[in-house]
């Protein structure tokens, strides 16, 4: 997607990224009706919404599971740095240095290691 920030401060960009598009399955009578139930438990949601949210978990994963994934392995990354190389002097410039290595690669590796897409901008979207 080409983006664009005009002088005038408009954005442009090549829309084609921005349409939304349709992802349809058959289902039971039974399951329809226990699926809009369910989408009605949050006043003002739409099955459409829900539907929207469980396909962002499937593909995305649960923030939480992501977060707790990216922190064990920034901890891990740390960890096996200090035993590894037990002769490094880990002084305050190596010590912020090796953090903010681990906080740059820990997102990416954590949604790799749970076999998630990774998020390029927020999933808001209307519909089309």
């Amino acid at each position: 997607m080409t983006t664009q920030v005009n002088t005038d401060m408009t954005i442009t960009c090549d829309d084609a990224e921005l349409k939304s598009r349709a992802i349809t399955a058959r289902v039971t009578g039974r399951f329809y009706e226990a699926f809009v139930q369910k989408a009605a438990e949050v006043p003002g949601r739409t099955s459409a919404e829900l539907a929207r949210q469980v396909l962002e978990r499937f593909v995305y994963g649960e923030p939480d599971q992501v977060a707790l994934m990216a922190e064990l392995l920034a901890l891990r990354r740390i960890v096996v740095r200090g035993l590894l190389f037990p002769e490094v002097e880990m002084t305050r410039p190596a010590v912020q240095q090796l953090l903010a290595e681990t906080d740059t690669a820990k997102l990416s590796q954590a949604l790799n290691r749970l076999g998630l897409a990774a998020r390029e901008q927020p999933s808001r979207t209307s519909d089309q």
